[in-house]
């Protein structure tokens, strides 16, 4: 009796199944993020380090890593997933988005901004050519945010970074200028775009 009961119960498959199975996990999303992530230390004085910066590029194909893996963790209907996708691949075709997790000793220094007044000034370079940001935004991370950027800790700061397409092609460096040190980050924008 108790080994038909058990025989019962292993052959059912339980809802919960079936909707993952719809959403699968992404193959190798800690490596497609590691792609798109670059990492810059700053030291102030050689050995103090004044800003750990990590960003990544929601270039086309992170993108689409990045959905599918949302899909995957909110088991987002077909519909919502194929809508998601297509809004974030068409933010792609009009800009290039970094999304920063930062950290320094200098807490109250840690802004970012492109005018005189920020602690921390972010350009960026497209085919040498300087461009400021349209936007600069902190993020409040969820516990999705967590998961989608990798690259953050819970001891850095989140922060979106948007600057227009027109402002060039080619390679992409990212400059973060600041009382304590300048330095930067290149990607090459030979993606599926």
């Amino acid at each position: 009796m108790i080994f038909a009961l058990l025989v019962g119960c292993h052959a059912r498959t339980s809802v919960g199944d079936h909707i993952l199975a719809d959403v699968p996990r992404p193959d190798n999303y800690d490596a497609d993020a590691r792609a798109a992530t670059r990492e810059l230390r700053l030291y102030s004085d050689g050995l103090t380090t004044s800003l750990l910066l990590r960003a990544a590029r929601l270039d086309p194909d992170f993108r689409r890593a990045m959905e599918a893996q949302r899909a995957h963790l909110m088991l987002l209907e077909s519909a919502v997933r194929e809508e998601r996708l297509a809004a974030s691949l068409a933010e792609a075709e009009v800009a290039y988005v970094f999304v920063l997790s930062a950290d320094s000793q200098f807490r109250d220094d840690l802004r970012f901004g492109f005018g005189e007044a920020e602690p921390w000034r972010l350009r960026l370079f497209a085919d040498g050519r300087p461009c400021t940001p349209e936007s600069v935004t902190e993020i409040e991370p969820t516990p999705l945010d967590l998961q989608l950027y990798p690259h953050h800790t819970r001891w850095s700061s989140l922060w979106n970074v948007r600057f227009a397409r027109d402002c060039g092609a080619g390679p992409l460096v990212l400059q973060v200028t600041g009382p304590h040190g300048t330095g930067e980050m290149g990607w090459s924008t030979e993606t599926a775009e």
